[in-house]
């Protein structure tokens, strides 16, 4: 029997406790969130409609901290809906 572990996301608590949302109109008319970190910009996510998110960006140095799973919850949150996977 093969036993398959399943790996959590990592998460840097120090980094997430310190982020701050921006919340701005998108380049195509929907809702920009930027993530910033002690006022330094470390990525965005774009919302477009269709509980989907258009397209997100983590700066490469704070990548694999857990903040793109952050700012997911947050858009949950903040728009008081479960997002879907893109097609």
């Amino acid at each position: 029997m093969i036993r398959v572990i399943k790996k959590k996301n990592p998460k840097d608590e120090e980094i997430l406790k310190n982020l701050k949302i921006k919340i701005t109109k998108s380049d195509y008319g929907g809702i920009r969130y930027k993530v910033y970190h002690l006022n330094k910009f470390v990525g965005y996510a774009d919302y477009e409609g269709n509980d989907c998110i258009y397209f997100v960006f983590i700066s490469h140095e704070f990548s694999r901290k857990g903040i793109g799973t952050w700012l997911y919850d947050y858009i949950e949150n903040d728009l008081g809906i479960k997002l879907k996977p893109s097609h």
